[in-house]
């Protein structure tokens, strides 16, 4: 069954590879954060954020991977591929680039953390 041949009241089944693309900003305007989730026949669901805090621009990139992974947790989706517009956040995350702020290390375990929850995630 695929995902999209599901009847009312038929349980939702997440199959194949799903991907996650964020895209956080920061400026003197305000912070938000961009996702586009993409199922495995190729349908896109887009989300933008708004958020209500100040943070730097590489935070903001974090809180979008965050929000991301959380969406995708929630709906159970086994296996998942993120894709981040930040070299930082994605160099911390692999383990290319040591955090060295504090803030950027409770964000990297955080991310660390929630690609745990998943059965495969890169």
């Amino acid at each position: 069954m695929k995902v999209n041949e599901l009847k009312e009241g038929e349980p939702f089944i997440p199959l194949g590879k799903w991907t996650l693309y964020t895209d956080g900003a920061s400026s003197i305007e305000g912070s938000g954060a961009d996702l586009i989730i993409t199922d495995p026949q190729g349908t896109e669901y887009t989300y933008a954020l708004q958020l209500e805090f100040p943070c730097t621009n590489n935070e903001a990139e974090y809180e979008a991977l965050i929000v991301g992974l959380c969406l995708e947790r929630k709906m159970k989706i086994p296996e998942l591929s993120a894709f981040v517009d930040s070299r930082l956040a994605a160099n911390q995350v692999n383990n290319e680039f040591t955090a060295r702020e504090p803030s950027m290390l409770k964000y990297k375990q955080k991310v660390k953390k929630l690609m745990k929850e998943f059965k495969s995630c890169s």
